[in-house]
């Protein structure tokens, strides 16, 4: 979370008018130009390139003494601030402390420009000198406490907010950011004090709601921090940081549609967040529109290349997409910037499993495993090399323990079924196939595999049950073919011929060997079962029966 806070923004601080009219004095006089009263004036609705021209106007006259020189400086560099020209501001701030190295505010907006460059010691090293300069200003203190917290020295920070609301009791902003102190170290009850109590001094501030919204959002109160949101959004709606956390309440609500619009929202306000590009690439890549999802997440890495957790993301689209070197790739720079996360380590290994590279799978699992005990979604996918390279005790295992921490994990069950089937348990693999199709599964070949189970159970309804589920599949999509098949409307040949990419031909190759061994043509199943084996990525699950059969058929 960000610190935000209203005197930071050098146009309309309460706390520097005094300071002005004192260094003012009587320079200026009577005969102050308009210019000067423009590029002086504390109105926030002077308009930054208006203040900019009035002081270069001011400062290029060279009629100002070095005190009101500084200051001129200082203004400009505020409106240069508020315009984003960082280092342009930041010269200005160096040129007026040079010149009156005596005045706290130019190192106080350097300190800030510094802190939006993310340069926090830099920042701090201003502040340091403005506090010293002007001890009673709680203005500086505030943004002391906000270096701190950037540093993450939360103790510092709250110390110097505790001396800015001694000096100042009804200091929203020092309370707001005091709340983002006390939240940071997990004191969410004293916080939400803080917020409280500056929301009520200043129930206009955008930020205070930002931040108490953020709040709930961490306490789980999802409908209350999107209410906060939603009030800092009226305040202040070019504010791009409330519609991306009200995007992260949403998101966690599962509400992806109001959270993809409230992302996008905050990128048209600024293109260049981080946290919100990776936010809204991951749900592009949940809603299937992996090329947006890989393009955000893209231009986040560009902006921030530390975030392990936008490598893995991008990591699982590239493996989505086939593209494993690069999944590989990005998995590998997400286990060396964060090797702590077992989610990390889960989609490298994915990436692995799809090339067949099945014993660095295994490794990546099993330190997956190791950092979380209970990743049901890691042992199951261990349990899935360990089907593959035809180990199913230990693969049976790793199901049933996934299932037990968590029974609602999808595959799971459909890979147990297969297991299940080429152990031949038929009644127990048909158990779990019609369960996953009840969890809501789309995959027509269950379908397939539960007729199968059913076909070698012996159950003689098993061709009947077929013909009443696959009313769901369109005829002109495969597997139907193979639905007809089995149904004894199609021949092997036709069957295969039916089939349009590599991986169906794989699935065909499989149900033929299938329909061989129900005909009892064992020599025929035989055939067909070896050319699936020696063509079929191993991960599939047609390729994990055909060799489970195979070891059945064996003399």
């Amino acid at each position: 979370m960000t610190t935000r806070r209203s005197n930071l923004s050098f146009i309309g601080l309460a706390g520097l008018l005094a300071g002005v009219s004192i260094l003012l004095g009587g320079a200026a006089g009577a005969q102050e130009s308009q210019d000067k009263a423009t590029c002086l004036s504390d109105s926030a609705a002077i308009a930054p390139d208006l203040r900019i021209s009035t002081c270069t106007a001011v400062i290029q006259s060279g009629k100002d003494p070095p005190k009101t020189l500084a200051l001129d400086l200082f203004y400009r560099g505020g409106a240069l601030l508020q315009k984003g020209e960082i280092d342009r501001a930041i010269a200005d701030f160096d040129e007026a402390i040079r010149i009156d190295a005596s005045g706290p505010l130019a190192f106080g907006g350097r300190g800030m420009a510094f802190m939006i460059k993310g340069q926090a010691d830099h920042a701090l090293a201003d502040y340091n000198e403005a506090v010293r300069l002007d001890p009673n200003s709680s203005d500086a203190l505030v943004s002391r406490g906000a270096a701190y917290s950037a540093k993450g020295d939360l103790d510092s920070a709250i110390a110097d907010y505790n001396e800015a609301l001694q000096i100042n009791p009804r200091d929203a902003g020092a309370l707001s950011n005091r709340g983002i102190a006390y939240l940071a170290k997990g004191n969410i009850d004293q916080a939400l004090v803080d917020y409280n109590e500056a929301i009520r001094l200043n129930p206009k501030s955008a930020a205070s709601l930002n931040n108490r919204g953020n709040l709930y959002l961490q306490k789980g109160s999802l409908d209350v921090a999107i209410g906060d949101y939603s009030e800092a959004i009226k305040l202040n709606p070019n504010d791009p940081a409330s519609f991306g956390s009200r995007g992260n309440a949403y998101l966690a609500k599962r509400d992806l549609v109001h959270a993809l619009a409230d992302y996008t929202e905050a990128l048209r306000l600024n293109p260049n967040l981080p946290k919100v590009l990776a936010n809204r690439g991951a749900i592009y890549l949940q809603i299937g529109n992996l090329n947006n999802g890989i393009t955000d997440i893209s231009s986040s890495i560009r902006l921030d290349p530390t975030s392990a957790s936008a490598f893995s993301n991008r990591s699982n689209a590239y493996a989505l997409k086939g593209e494993l070197d690069r999944a590989l790739a990005d998995g590998n720079e997400a286990t060396r910037l964060n090797p702590n996360e077992p989610n990390n380590f889960s989609g490298r290994g994915i990436a692995y499993m799809l090339k067949g590279d099945f014993d660095h799978a295994l490794a990546d699992f099993d330190e997956a495993i190791r950092l979380k005990p209970d990743f049901a979604m890691a042992i199951s996918n261990r349990g899935s090399i360990y089907h593959a390279k035809g180990d199913l005790d230990r693969a049976l295992a790793d199901y049933n323990e996934a299932i037990r921490l968590d029974p609602s994990y999808p595959i799971t069950f459909y890979s147990r079924g297969v297991a299940y089937f080429g152990k031949g348990e038929f009644n127990l693999s048909a158990a779990d196939f019609a369960h996953r199709m009840q969890q809501g599964s789309a995959d027509p070949s269950l379908m397939l595999w539960l007729y199968l189970a059913h076909a070698h159970s012996g159950d003689k309804s098993a061709s009947a049950k077929l013909e009443s589920s696959a009313k769901t599949i369109k005829q002109s999509d495969w597997p139907y073919p193979a639905v007809e098949l089995f149904l004894g409307r199609r021949q092997p040949s036709a069957a295969l011929a039916a089939t349009a990419t590599p991986v169906q031909r794989c699935e065909a190759l499989f149900y033929v060997g299938e329909w061989q061994l129900l005909q009892s043509n064992r020599a025929a199943a035989i055939q067909a079962l070896k050319t699936a084996t020696s063509s079929c990525p191993m991960v599939l699950m047609e390729s994990r029966g055909a060799r489970s059969e195979l070891g059945r058929l064996a003399p």
